[in-house]
């Protein structure tokens, strides 16, 4: 059925006169069923006066009850996809057996339904029983006629995986008692109401909290027979933990609500009156009540029903069962409530007969895996018996249970994480969280059961680590406290055939660290590798997880292998590919030791011992350079092969000289010799006098020369090898081959 948007602008011209406006409205309201197309009909499949909540099981369906009519006129259990495609999984049989149901569902970690019915005629009886989402209905326990036999509440799911209820009336005073029951039927007794100064006729359940005890409501009895707050322990202990007050100022006392916990620890619930408005109050695990708020009964609503829900916001959301800002004698309201007491109408529904958006809401809310809120009504909509609305907040809201996955769309066989986190879950009741897959699909990895979770600050966290088997498209679903659900989907598509992507690998040498990648495609990952025949080079290895060949070859040589690779899918593929690894001999080598020479002055020599192997000839010659000024090296034979030899280089440096052109010792015989000659040569050319006075003249000056060393007489300094540090290059070669090596050459 298609959802169509409600703001009470109602086909009547009645309901358009008492009818809020659009604006007025803090939600947008959907109705997605109307229960009963012909009213009061036998045959009218849907059943009609839904007087319980919705659950939203692991199928992403909502599932609920109604108390009437249906294909016995005695009421269904029913199905209804979001959407609004409504299923009868079963109808209550008539008369003169006849059954019905005021409470609701909760789904169990097995995935199945678990439930009460009352009897409506003698000599039926109060049973428990389960359901499939099918339809196929189990009785478990049936109540006798004398004992707790009246108005069975809604279970829960304790720690303990048994299912916990309260029966309005019976048992050994008749005012009702506390009941566990085990998946299989067994069935007892925790507590027996209506002692003196006892709560009596509880209509609500109860809630364990997260100290471990359940906790709950009566509508009477305590110490004023006005309703009592009480706790009792798995193990059956009670404890009346609070007795409400007789009426005083308006306020209402009469619980028929059952309660739940908040982030503080403490637990929050509502009462309501015929004649009081009602009001929603706080209490602590130990006893101590404050009132929250006090309804007033007009345009804020009056008489709250049903359990409040705490929403994935931190505040708490419930209906009144009329008032609302249409007058009339019908109405209603869904509100918001802050911890703090702050309260707001979300939405007043209209107050005539037939309005088409329903009247009276009853029962809890669910906040749905869009966020947004659903429920039923016990009347209105076109044939007078109800509703099932969904109600959008304007401003939008995550869901309580939220999932989300790593990645939704992976290759079959690879990991993915599944996270999760519920917002509301604070009592031990909403932290029992089952896994589902739907449709039960094969295939979709280890995801099922309880899960485990943290509270971290305001949220119940956990997390799941999932390798589907096979293709599919998957959703995955959690469901806590049996009414709530979160959802995730994953696409899992098949890889491409396994492959070996690696055509060759790179050469190696003997006696240099090698390293190559093998690398493959396809399959399912993670892959293992692994040498099927042949053999590595001596020294390299195959590391089966990561691919990596690694190693120091041996000896020069090829390797000659097949490698294969096997994928992690059921059953494995496989994939083979012939390679080879080349190992080259290796590079000559000179080393000299010590690398670093120091010479102590100029003139000093010093000397290194080359070490060379690997070359192929013996024949080796040597050579250096970058020697400084005035340096020169030498080298002695080569000891040994030049596989594996040694020779010693010298380096000799040059000490500065001073180089002097000294005469002094031949001046005397110089004169000797030249000063007669002059004498002589005067005299032979005394007859040109007009030339004796230059020749004279010159000749002094000559003499003079000799004397002082003008002439011929001098001294210079002659530099040696510098101050400082060089790189020497060495070199070493056979013809075809060369290596190198350096030293350091320091002179002081």
């Amino acid at each position: 059925m298609k959802r169509i948007p409600v703001l009470c602008s109602c086909f009547l011209a009645v309901c358009t006169f008492f009818g809020p406006s659009a604006s007025a409205q803090s939600a947008r309201e959907f109705v997605i069923y109307n229960f009963c197309n012909s009213a009061g009909s036998s045959d009218c499949p849907g059943g009609g006066f839904s007087q319980a909540g919705l659950v939203q099981a692991a199928d992403g369906n909502f599932y609920g009850t109604t108390s009437t009519l249906g294909g016995n006129n005695s009421g269904t259990l029913f199905r209804l996809s979001p959407t609004g495609s409504f299923s009868a999984l079963y109808s209550f049989p008539g008369s003169p057996n006849s059954q019905t149901t005021y409470a609701g569902l909760v789904q169990g970690g097995d995935g199945e339904f678990y439930g009460t019915t009352d009897p409506t005629s003698n000599p039926q009886n109060a049973t428990i029983f389960k359901i499939t989402s099918a339809g196929d209905l189990t009785t478990l326990y049936t109540f006798s006629n004398t004992d707790y036999d009246y108005q069975l509440s809604a279970l829960v799911e304790g720690t303990d995986g048994n299912f916990y209820g309260t029966t309005n009336e019976g048992g050994t005073y008749g005012f009702g008692a506390i009941f566990r029951v085990s998946p299989a039927g067994a069935f007892d007794i925790l507590h027996n109401f209506g002692a003196t100064g006892d709560g009596q006729h509880p209509f609500s359940g109860v809630i364990q909290a997260s100290d471990g005890n359940f906790y709950g409501t009566t509508s009477s009895g305590g110490a004023n027979n006005t309703g009592a707050i009480f706790r009792v322990t798995p193990a059956g202990g009670y404890t009346q933990i609070y007795s409400f007050p007789a009426p005083n100022n308006g306020e209402a006392p009469a619980p028929y609500a059952g309660l739940i916990e908040g982030s503080d620890g403490n637990l929050y619930g509502v009462t309501t009156d015929p004649v009081y408005p009602g009001n929603a109050y706080r209490i602590t695990l130990d006893g101590q009540f404050e009132a929250v708020y006090n309804f007033q009964g007009g345009a804020d609503g009056a008489q709250p029903n049903g359990n409040l829900l705490l929403g994935s916001d931190g505040n708490f959301y419930g209906v009144t069962q009329s008032g609302g800002a249409n007058t009339g004698t019908l109405g209603g309201t869904v509100f918001e409530l802050t911890p703090s007491g702050d309260h707001t109408v979300l939405y007043s529904f209209c107050s005539v007969t037939d309005c088409p958006d329903g009247a009276e809401p009853i029962g809890a809310l669910i906040q749905a895996s869009d966020g947004n809120f659903y429920g039923a009504t016990l009347t209105g909509g076109p044939s007078g018996y109800g509703v099932v609305y969904e109600l959008a907040p304007s401003a939008g809201l995550s869901p309580d249970v939220q999932l989300s996955l790593s990645n939704s769309d992976i290759l079959l066989g690879s990991p993915v994480t599944l996270s999760w986190q519920v917002s509301n879950a604070f009592s031990a009741t909403l932290q029992r969280c089952y896994a589902f897959v739907q449709d039960d699909a094969a295939g979709a990895g280890n995801w099922s059961g309880l899960q485990t979770g943290t509270l971290s600050g305001n949220l119940y966290l956990g997390s799941s680590a999932l390798t589907p088997t096979a293709r599919g498209t998957y959703t995955y679903a959690l469901t806590c406290g049996g009414v709530e659900s979160g959802f995730a989907t994953l696409a899992v598509t098949v890889p491409p055939p396994l492959a070996i992507t690696t055509a060759s690998l790179p050469a190696a040498t003997a006696g240099v660290q090698y390293s190559a990648v093998l690398e493959g495609s396809g399959g399912v990952t993670p892959y293992l590798w692994s040498v099927s025949s042949g053999s590595l080079p001596s020294g390299i290895t195959l590391n089966g997880t990561t691919g990596v060949i690694s190693g120091t070859p041996a000896q020069a040589g090829t390797g000659n292998f097949t490698v294969q690779l096997t994928d992690s899918a059921s059953p494995a593929a496989t994939a083979a590919a012939n390679l080879s690894i080349a190992v080259s001999p290796p590079p000559p080598a000179l080393t000299a030791n010590p690398s670093t020479l120091s010479a102590q002055a100029p003139g000093d020599s010093v000397s290194t011992v080359l070490s060379v192997s690997n070359f192929a000839g013996s024949d080796l010659t040597f050579a250096c350079s970058g020697l400084p000024f005035g340096a020169t090296c030498s080298f002695s034979a080569l000891s040994g092969t030049g596989m594996s030899g040694a020779a010693t280089m010298k380096i000799e440096t040059t000490a500065p000289k001073e180089t002097t052109a000294n005469h002094s010792h031949n001046r005397g015989a110089m004169l000797a010799i030249l000063f007669p000659g002059l004498l002589t040569m005067t005299g032979i050319f005394g007859w040109r006098r007009k030339h004796v006075r230059g020749i004279l003249c010159g000749s002094l000056l000559f003499v003079l020369c000799l004397l002082t060393n003008a002439c011929g007489g001098s001294s210079a300094p002659q530099p040696g090898t510098p101050a400082g540090s060089s790189t020497v290059t060495i070199t070493a070669s056979d013809g075809s081959q060369m290596a190198t090596d350096t030293v350091t050459l320091t002179v002081q």
